[in-house]
């Protein structure tokens, strides 16, 4: 057993081939099946008629089984923890009735069926082993899996590290836990060079059936959630697929041009509240936007002249949000506010101002909804931030940017 592996903390370990495509995303009975080039998926139930497993949760038990899998690779057996709050607290998720329930449910499902893979030209290796497939009469949480031993041994020679962090924040995202996987996967297989994937490719590992403009979207908006969480990385995309990069490839774009960053995310109309919230693509460390001296957030037409300080601004990447928020010094008595821009350039007919007493509201402007409510969490989790801006303790882009905190990109049930 590689002394590295069972040391590090900070990984998810995931078996490479179950990086490169995804498990089930909505719910199916009996079968369900994918093939990409000769590698492929299958997951069966002990009748037609039987519930499959699917969503964030099937992602995050099969990630918990492979890597207790791979950490004591001369046990078989696997141990998920007495209860579903035992591994809710292992892979960093709340302890809420939803995420519990919605994870004893999933487990239940997985304990009842058989999961397929199919590496090369070979016969199908079994990752749960299917003996016990639908011997079980009553339902309730099974502490422990019993892996194959090929699969075991697969996953010793094909591993890949997902970072524990990004998981526990993308969790409630079923395609944007793929895309990590896919990302982590891709730079692993290129060994850190850039790559680029056509959308057809994608579509045929981690599409759900969507027509191929609706999985572009789904699928960026996945990208966006990755990018905004995994500073180690750098996509772009553009009409022909997704180019991968490792971060460290921005401190030589005098070797070779960066690809033009992912497009905002459309909009979409109705159909934006049944899709994943966009992420705003990071700049390039080159690219940057530098804090400038702008019209600071105000709640009048016009921004007051006199006693007018530097904005800081704040990129997406910083905050993980869709916008680019904006603090400055405050004035006076007046109350505390923010501002909030769909892009780095402050134009006031953009500007979505936002009053923190004596709660969170809008008074200028109009966010949508979903981007409100991951405002108004990143301000509560930021709040000693943007007072020491608005005091005057905190002037630069510099000093605010390592007392940041991000939010999770959902919020939870």
């Amino acid at each position: 057993m590689n002394n590295s592996i069972s040391s590090d903390a900070d990984s998810l370990w995931h078996h490479a081939e179950l990086c490169r495509m995804a498990l089930p995303l909505t719910p199916h009975s009996g079968q369900w099946r994918r093939r990409v080039d000769q590698a492929g998926l299958t997951i069966e139930g002990a009748s037609a008629d039987q519930p499959l497993p699917y969503g964030w949760a099937l992602r995050l038990l099969v990630m918990a089984l492979c890597d207790r899998g791979l950490r004591n690779a001369d046990n078989p057996v696997v141990e998920l923890g007495e209860d579903a709050s035992e591994l809710a607290a292992a892979l960093g998720l709340p302890q809420s009735e939803v995420v519990l329930n919605t994870l004893r449910e999933q487990a239940e499902l997985v304990s009842r069926c058989r999961i397929l893979l199919q590496i090369g030209e070979g016969s199908p290796v079994p990752l749960l082993d299917a003996r016990g497939l639908g011997r079980r009469a009553e339902p309730g949480w099974r502490p422990r899996f019993r892996l194959n031993s090929r699969f075991q041994a697969s996953l010793r020679a094909m591993p890949v590290a997902l970072d524990r962090t990004i998981v526990a924040r993308l969790a409630a995202e079923p395609m944007a836990l793929d895309a990590h996987g896919w990302t982590r996967e891709r730079l692993r297989s290129q060994a850190g060079q850039e790559s680029i994937a056509s959308w057809a490719e994608l579509e045929a590992r981690f599409g759900f059936g969507q027509p191929a403009d609706m999985f572009r979207i789904a699928f960026e908006d996945a990208l966006r959630m990755v990018f905004a969480a995994d500073g180690s990385i750098l996509l772009a995309a553009d009409d022909e697929g997704v180019a991968l990069a490792p971060a460290a490839a921005a401190e030589t774009v005098d070797v070779a041009p960066q690809p033009a960053p992912l497009p905002p995310a459309p909009d979409s109309g109705p159909s934006a509240q049944s899709r994943s919230p966009a992420e705003a693509p990071r700049p390039s460390q080159a690219e940057a936007p530098q804090p400038q001296e702008a019209a600071p957030p105000s709640d009048e037409a016009e921004p007051r002249r006199a006693g007018r300080a530097g904005t800081v601004g704040l990129p997406q990447h910083l905050t993980g949000l869709p916008v680019y928020l904006w603090l400055r010094r405050g004035r006076d008595d007046e109350p505390v506010v923010i501002g909030a821009t769909p892009g780095h350039r402050l134009e006031q007919h953009l500007l979505t101002i936002l009053m923190l007493e004596p709660m969170t509201m809008q008074v200028a402007g109009g966010l949508q909804q979903k981007e409100f409510d991951r405002v108004a969490a990143w301000i509560n989790a930021n709040r000693d931030v943007i007072e020491q801006v608005w005091e005057g303790q905190l002037a630069s882009l510099d000093e605010v940017v390592p007392l940041i905190r991000k939010v999770a990109v959902s919020v939870w049930g």
